[in-house]
């Protein structure tokens, strides 16, 4: 298997499969830039168990296969990514053409030889050039057409359009020709084509006139399996079908209810960790009916009124009574603890785990480390243990997923309806032993050091953690914890410091850290 990985490190690969296993070896590795969204030309040649491995017309990657070859089957594949095979040409190698292996040409190269790879370096780079020029006129062209098509700045700009265009498809037949007599492999067609082709392009040279190709801005969407390319890249109409729109207005109706009541039980979920219909990914007939139906009919009516402000809704929820409510039973009445102990009816509020994004944004804040720019590229999973950035920016997949986020329930890739939650014992080892954890407790003891005096540092760090005071019981316990550490730790110049960090490690790993209450 040859294959590109835009991944770092990006490179060619070259694998076998050996005992029903796939051998990714070493060697047979070239790094290559893999720029995303651009066309890259593999030629693959083959003698033997020799293999040449050339992209873009770069030095080849030169790798002996270990074992034998045998029959099999040809695929064109893709792994975690999209991609468009545009071209796939398959043929005999001929006998003359040199291979390089080990750095050495399979076979010496004869002055005949060596003048065709010339010519056909040389007609490459006049293509290029060709190719560039055609694209800049194009593009030209195209904005002075958008501009105002009937005058003579547009016209001469069309003409200069096909003219370049029309140089480019000489210089093309003329590099196949190059190619074709020196019996490369990669090029359809034989000596006598390449020659009617560089004939027809000289031809069309003479009159150029004023059609060009329209550079292609955006490709549309495939509406079945029968439909052609040729179709798809056909301009966009200038007046829309109303297909979408009549679907979005479908949709967003207030004779159809059932969006606005999606939306609201999503969002009442998210704020009181229970939604109001249990089967937040069915409200049909076989769903959960609503705990509260007057509530959610009342919420999405509401939602309407206020032109679908998300906004709106989050507000009027926040600022509620149901939600300022605390999350303890203590001091209940014995009528609310007997009658509703699931608080199905909200006498009181849900405390709530807090999410994997949270729990790693709150470490670095706490040692005031989080980056809070707005925006950006996402961070790339190889990248995510040294970044600062909030997790929202966590590049994720079905495939590649950060394993801090994962020991915290990371949302799923493959379900957006709503998260699991779990309690494992791999939740407070992360806490514990992550490199993570360990680094971030040891800069807030340090930041906390600076404001804070020795005796008052206990209180000071459970209170900054945990964002509530400690009792008389709790602090002494922090205390006594720490004066152990000290007493641990005394061989070490930085036993002090390292006993408060030791304490904001336990703190962390405290239940109410990763509790919302």
């Amino acid at each position: 298997m040859i294959y590109l990985t835009p991944h770092a490190p990006s490179r060619i690969q070259v694998s076998f499969k050996k005992d029903g296993k796939h051998v990714y070896p070493p060697d047979g590795a070239q790094q290559h830039a893999v720029p995303l969204n651009q066309t890259h030309e593999i030629i693959l040649r083959v003698r033997g168990n020799l293999l040449n491995v050339s992209v873009n017309g770069k030095a080849p990657l030169v790798y002996r296969l270990p074992i034998e070859r045998r029959p099999g089957k040809i695929e064109l594949i893709t792994y975690d990514a999209s991609a468009r095979f545009e071209e796939f040409v398959l043929s005999t190698l001929p006998a003359d053409v040199a291979m390089i292996d080990g750095g050495k040409v399979d076979g010496p190269l004869n002055e005949k030889q060596v003048r065709a790879l010339l010519r056909i370096a040389e007609a490459k780079i006049v293509h290029a050039d060709a190719t560039i020029a055609a694209l800049k006129a194009r593009s030209a062209a195209d904005r002075a057409v958008a501009g105002d098509q009937a005058s003579d700045a547009t016209k001469k700009l069309k003409q200069a359009a096909a003219l370049a265009e029309k140089s480019q498809a000489l210089e093309l037949a003329q590099w196949n020709l190059a190619r074709a007599e020196a019996g490369q492999a990669e090029v359809k067609s034989n000596v006598q084509q390449a020659k009617a082709a560089i004939d027809a392009a000289r031809k069309a040279l003479q009159n150029p006139g004023e059609a060009y190709t329209p550079l292609v801005g955006s490709v549309k969407t495939r509406e079945n399996n029968l439909e052609t390319d040729a179709n798809r890249l056909k301009p966009f109409p200038k007046e829309s079908t109303g297909r979408r729109a009549a679907l979005a207005q479908w949709v967003a109706d207030r004779q159809n209810p059932l969006t606005a009541r999606v939306a609201v039980n999503h969002i009442w979920a998210r704020h009181f960790g229970q939604p109001l219909v249990a089967t937040v990914f069915d409200f049909g007939r076989k769903g959960a009916a609503p705990t509260h139906p007057a509530l959610l009919d009342w919420l999405a009516v509401e939602m309407m009124d206020k032109n679908w402000s998300m906004k709106h809704i989050h507000r009027l929820i926040v600022t509620s009574n149901a939600y300022r409510m605390t999350t303890s039973s203590l001091g209940a009445s014995e009528k609310n603890l007997k009658d509703d102990p699931e608080n199905r009816y909200c006498w009181r509020m849900n405390s709530q785990r807090m999410e994997s994004q949270a729990v790693r944004d709150s470490l670095l804040h706490l040692a005031g480390e989080l980056d809070l720019t707005r925006g950006g590229a996402p961070v790339e999973t190889p990248m995510q243990e040294a970044s600062k950035r909030r997790s929202l920016y966590f590049f994720h997949s079905a495939i590649e997923r950060n394993k801090f986020l994962m020991t915290f329930d990371e949302a799923d890739p493959l379900d957006c309806y709503r998260r699991r939650d779990s309690i494992i014992p791999q939740q407070a080892l992360a806490l514990s032993n992550s490199k993570l954890a360990v680094t971030m407790a040891d800069k807030i003891a340090s930041r906390l050091e600076k404001s804070t005096p020795p005796k008052g540092f206990a209180r000071e760090a459970f209170t900054w953690i945990l964002s509530y005071a400690p009792t008389a019981n709790e602090l002494a316990a922090c205390e006594d914890a720490m004066a152990q550490w000290v007493e641990l730790n005394k061989m070490r110049p930085d036993g002090h410091h390292r006993a408060r960090a030791q304490l904001i490690q336990a703190l962390l790993n405290h239940n109410d850290f990763v509790t919302i209450r």
